[in-house]
Order: C-alpha cells, then sequence, then structure tokens
C-alpha cells in the first residue's frame, strides 16, 4: 500500500516535470522565432 502510493506520487512528480520542460521548450521556440521575425522585418525596412 505504502509503496503504491510513493510510487503514483514520484510518477505524478516526474509526469509533471516532464510537462513543464515541454512548455519551457515550446515557450523558448515562441520567443526565438518572434526574434527571427524581428530581424527579419528590420531587415526589410533597410533594403526599402
Amino acid at each position: 500500500m505504502v509503496i503504491s502510493l510513493l510510487f503514483s506520487l514520484l510518477l505524478q512528480y516526474y509526469l509533471q516535470g516532464a510537462i513543464n520542460a515541454r512548455k519551457q521548450r515550446l515557450l523558448q521556440r515562441e520567443q526565438l522565432q518572434m526574434q527571427l521575425r524581428e530581424k527579419i522585418i528590420e531587415r526589410e525596412k533597410h533594403i526599402k
């Protein structure tokens, strides 16, 4: 009983960590995409 409870708690903790890591990666990718877009827009301004 106690062992299964501990195991399920560990599993929840691990899954939560994995989900949070995935969210962080998605956020970082969005930030990079925004930075790239800004650079492209700046370049286009200079070309015109």
